[in-house]
């Protein structure tokens, strides 16, 4: 079990690891683009699913992350192959719960979900076919931002729980 002091020193270490890029939950809407409103789903979703819990099980965890991708992909109303931090997200989510069946505890879960996350940041890299043409030929072969920010939100959690 992860009690709630161990949650706020995580998200601490993680703060001064990350440095200037803070997750801020009071100020979300003000993110560039749809990521504001489409975190702000994520964390809020997450925090009901752990609402009234002072020590948080793998499975706990696993719950909240569920509930934040659906909050993400209730939001977003996108699927995995769009570009989008739904191609990370999903995954990740997945290969945690997979890694949480399997018997593996927390920590051994988020680097499965870490890995996918990033398996699926790196799938959004190619050619862009956005209708804009200047947008494809800025976006070509680089990773969606959306999708990246979500990588790095899990691997700046794992760093801080490892």
């Amino acid at each position: 079990m992860v009690t709630k002091d161990e949650i706020v020193s995580w998200l601490r270490k993680a703060e001064r690891e990350i440095g200037d890029s803070r997750v801020v939950l009071t100020d979300l809407d003000s993110a560039g683009g749809a990521a504001g409103q489409l975190y702000g789903a994520f964390f809020l979703r997450s925090a009901d699913a752990a609402t009234g819990k002072i020590e948080l099980s793998t499975r706990d965890v696993g719950e909240m992350l569920r509930a934040g991708l659906d909050g993400v992909l209730m939001k977003g109303r996108k699927k995995q192959g769009e570009r989008t931090m739904v191609d990370a997200l999903l995954p990740a989510v997945e290969g945690f719960e997979h890694a949480a069946q399997t018997g593996k505890g927390t920590v051994a879960a988020l680097r499965e979900a870490v890995v996918r996350a990033e398996w699926g940041m790196k799938s959004t890299a190619g050619d862009d076919d956005s209708p804009t043409g200047f947008m494809q030929s800025r976006n070509r072969r680089s990773e969606d931002a959306g999708a990246m920010s979500s990588y790095l939100l899990l691997r700046a959690l794992l760093d801080a729980v490892d």
